[in-house]
């Protein structure tokens, strides 16, 4: 396994923001920067492992962006909680087929982020 490699954008902004893929485009990455974040990002093409994303989180993370190929459990949005982060699930990558008439069920609705 390769050693994980992390790039640090704007390393004195004020919040932290832990990104475990690098993704496409600038657009993103410089949206946070205006936001006054200091962004750090995985430079590595594996998957990341739970342990490796709570040890990137460390004891202080306002927020995260992560892949749906990674295990989002209960450990890590605990791990991220304790950081001082807060999770936004969006409605639009993570959606559960359901049998008729429910169609689709949104993660915020199942989550209780949306009535």
């Amino acid at each position: 396994m390769n050693k994980i490699k992390w790039i640090t954008h704007n390393p004195s902004g004020r919040r932290r923001v832990v990104v475990t893929k690098e993704l496409p485009g600038t657009r993103w990455l410089d949206r946070l920067i205006r936001a006054d974040c200091q962004v750090e990002v995985c430079t590595s093409t594996d998957i990341l492992s739970t342990a490796e994303i709570i040890t990137a989180i460390g004891n202080r993370c306002d927020g995260a962006i992560g892949q749906l190929t990674e295990n989002w459990g209960t450990d890590l949005f605990e791990a991220l909680k304790i950081a001082g982060g807060r999770a936004r699930i969006s409605p639009y990558s993570l959606e559960i087929p359901l049998p008729r008439p429910h169609r689709v069920l949104s993660m915020q609705k199942r989550l209780g982020l949306r009535p």
